[in-house]
């Protein structure tokens, strides 16, 4: 008689154990049918979060960007754009969402040739279209969500969530190099120090000075 075939987290959980860390990783609920893959912890576990509290996938989908806004905003912000594709089980069919924003209804060809600007220069703000990104979560929960907008952007919102160290020092240092940024749109800004925290080597501006250089 052959060996009892043994399941994966079976497998894991004897692994874990033989190497005496079998005690560090909580056992929680797990979710019955459904799973969350981001680039930022803290964003998958939001996203997983909601779908143990009956949420739907867009609601879950949201949760996730909600935090990455925090973690990772040159990637996931509200400054910019969304897309989605979703997948309804019952019908069988996936639905797209283009959530491209739209160029400003004032900047028009003959402006932009009364400023000189045509060709438009790649680095320009007339290049930056009106963000699509919040109207797009808005028309994905009002189709496809189950749960109100404040509890979804909860984890994003109201609990400290740590950044890590490349976006806090690329944020200051951009901070410090843009006088024209820090002069005209944030008066107060400016950068202080940064330390390094935790094991996952999260940053924290510990002080913010209008007299910093």
């Amino acid at each position: 008689m052959g060996a009892r075939p043994i399941s994966r987290r079976a497998f894991l959980a004897a692994g874990a154990a033989a190497a005496g860390c079998a005690t560090s990783v909580p056992q929680e609920p797990r979710p019955g049918r459904g799973m969350a893959a981001t680039s930022q912890r803290f964003a998958t576990e939001a996203a997983v979060r909601i779908l143990r509290e009956g949420g739907s996938a867009a609601d879950a989908a949201v949760a996730a960007a909600a935090v990455l806004n925090v973690t990772e905003p040159m990637s996931t912000g509200l400054g910019g754009d969304m897309f989605a594709l979703y997948y309804e089980a019952d019908a069988g069919k996936v639905a797209a969402l283009n959530g491209s924003g739209r160029a400003p209804a004032a900047l028009t060809l003959e402006r932009l040739r009364r400023e000189g600007l045509v060709p438009l220069p790649a680095y320009h703000a007339h290049t930056v279209t009106v963000p699509g990104a919040c109207a797009g979560w808005c028309d994905l929960l009002a189709r496809y969500g189950r749960l109100p907008l404040p509890r979804i952007l909860e984890r994003a919102t109201t609990n400290p969530v740590p950044v890590p160290c490349s976006v806090t020092t690329k944020t200051v240092e951009a901070l410090r190099r843009s006088r024209t940024f820090r002069g005209r749109f944030w008066p107060a800004a400016a950068c202080g120090a940064i330390r390094t925290a935790g094991p996952m080597r999260t940053c924290i501006v510990e002080r913010i000075s209008p007299s910093s250089t």
